[in-house]
């Protein structure tokens, strides 16, 4: 879902799945693969550009996103789920468009495990729809 207003934006996105060979999955790979897992996330930005440049074209939009998600959200009958895929994650960034088609975007995000310790990303990116 997604929701924008005078350069306020919102967007809210979740997805669960299920993986019915779960277990013969993990037998063959040798790791568990999670029977059920999902992953949800919400942001809001805003574009700021106009109040800076009034009448641009131009978008650059600070934002906050938080994600939750689990692959291994159930674990199949005899194995082990591992709580280092069942993640909190923060994050704050910039989306800078100079054209509606172009988007180069800088974030930076605070990753966060129920088990054991996850490394902090900082991401810079690039992207056009064509």
């Amino acid at each position: 879902m997604e929701w924008k207003y005078h350069g306020f934006e919102t967007r809210v996105l979740g997805s669960w799945g299920h993986i019915g060979d779960a277990a013969t999955l993990s037998a063959l790979k040798g790791e568990t693969i999670g029977s059920s897992n999902y992953g949800v996330y919400a942001e809001v930005a805003y574009d700021i550009l106009p109040l800076i440049f009034p009448g641009t074209s131009q978008y650059l939009a600070p934002f906050f996103r938080y994600e939750k998600f689990d692959i291994i959200a159930t674990a199949p009958v005899g194995y082990v789920d591992d709580l280092s895929y069942d993640q909190d994650i923060f994050q704050v960034g910039f989306n800078y468009k100079p054209i509606p088609e172009v988007v180069i975007k800088l974030d930076y995000r605070n990753r966060n495990a129920k088990q054991g310790t996850v490394p902090d990303e900082v991401n810079i990116g690039f992207g056009f729809i064509f």
